[in-house]
């Protein structure tokens, strides 16, 4: 779950002086699991009051970066700088 990618991917990154006993870590996760559990009914009650749907919203987040990353894409495509194997 989420609790588990942010105590292995980012917890123990950035802690890494750090040493945790297994409890501790089971504590942690725990811990971490009921705070993204309330975050995510929190958003849910402000997404419930927002006048436009999220849908719509998330299309207009995707919109404005698939734009310039097609446009990166197609740069490379088309360039005559840009050799065969890395275009593919």
């Amino acid at each position: 779950s989420i609790a588990t990618v942010i105590l292995e991917d980012i917890y123990k990154r950035l802690s890494t002086k750090l040493e945790i006993s297994n409890r501790q870590q089971v504590i942690l996760s725990k811990v971490l699991s009921v705070l993204v559990g309330c975050l995510t009914v929190f958003m849910a009650f402000i997404v419930s009051y927002m006048k436009s749907s999220i849908a719509t919203i998330i299309l207009q987040i995707f919109g404005a970066f698939v734009a310039p990353i097609l446009g990166v894409y197609v740069l490379g495509l088309l360039s005559s700088r840009v050799k065969s194997r890395v275009k593919i």
